[in-house]
């Protein structure tokens, strides 16, 4: 296993498209200069010790299609620079301390596919440029604080989302007819709700 720090001089490998830290004991933040690596197309730090905030510099990475970071301490909000990243198509954030909305920037993210946002202490009401995420096969955002009317929760089409998972949360009202649009959906979990 690796431990100590993802030092700032990482920066200096400047061609680097993939970069997998995953499953070690790395601590600390992670580091601005990250956002220098424009070349990457993938980027695994999950399942460490990391704390701090999702540095905004992350936006940057433009060309990223995957970006793991769960399973750590982070904290902190979802900067609105992930917006930047529209070429996302797996993006896990799930099982850390991140707090606050989710913000409306996400639904520029027009190729994702995955999205797991999970075990946090994320507020409010699912933002509704969601409707842009066409591409959704399978979203979880257990276990956080988000809140509104379930009929609101989820507006637009979803013809490839498959599962669905909004449980222990602070939803409330009730399932409108809406929910009969997504075609491919196998699980649909709003157990412990308002």
């Amino acid at each position: 296993e690796l431990f100590g720090i993802i030092p700032p001089q990482i920066s200096n490998l400047s061609n680097l498209e993939y970069l997998d830290f995953s499953a070690n004991k790395l601590f600390g933040q992670i580091p601005s200069e990250i956002g220098l690596l424009t070349h990457l197309t993938v980027l695994h730090i999950s399942r460490n010790w990391l704390s701090g905030s999702i540095p905004h510099e992350v936006g940057q990475l433009t060309f990223l299609n995957h970006l793991t970071l769960d399973s750590n301490f982070l904290n902190g909000s979802i900067p609105r620079s992930l917006g930047n990243l529209t070429h996302v198509v797996i993006l896990y954030l799930y099982n850390n301390s991140f707090s606050g909305s989710i913000p409306q920037a996400i639904g520029n993210l027009v190729e994702l596919v995955y999205l797991l946002l999970g075990f946090n202490y994320f507020r409010g009401p699912i933002p509704k440029s969601f409707k842009n995420l066409t591409n959704l096969v399978r979203v979880r955002m257990n276990q956080n604080n988000l809140s509104g009317n379930i009929s609101e929760a989820f507006v637009g089409t979803y013809p490839t989302l498959s599962f669905l998972d909004l449980s222990h949360n602070n939803f409330h009202g009730q399932i409108s007819s809406d929910w009969g649009r997504f075609p491919q959906l196998g699980t649909l979990d709003f157990s412990v709700n308002n």
